[in-house]
């Protein structure tokens, strides 16, 4: 299994969108935890199926700011236990791994909130 997490600062220019590409491509990652997209879920999950993953969970930015996407591949299942703007928190399992739980988190920017 290979888990890549990255703030990806807005999946709006093509020069973002083709380093993430980039990425997957070279480390096949069969988690992908994407923070601060920019983008609305609809979108997000469209975006899945051009990446090749098979699964998705994705929270709407604010705005201009915010947005998690977090997807998956076979043979993985990844099952959703709660979220909010800021993390998610979910459980993975397979047919060779026992489920193990994980939560990811975009930081709050500002630090007096």
């Amino acid at each position: 299994m290979n888990l890549l997490c990255w703030n990806s600062c807005g999946l709006r220019s093509d020069a973002t969108v083709g380093e993430l590409r980039w990425l997957v491509k070279n480390y096949r990652p069969s988690i992908l935890f994407l923070s601060e997209t920019k983008m609305v879920d609809r979108r997000a999950k469209n975006f899945m199926w051009s990446l090749g993953y098979s699964g998705s969970f994705a929270i709407s930015s604010e705005v201009l700011s915010g947005g998690l996407v977090l997807f998956s591949s076979k043979p993985y299942s990844v099952s959703l236990r709660g979220f909010n703007s800021r993390c998610n928190n979910v459980m993975v399992s397979s047919i060779d791994l026992a489920p193990w739980r994980v939560t990811f988190v975009y930081g709050e920017p500002k630090r007096e909130l």
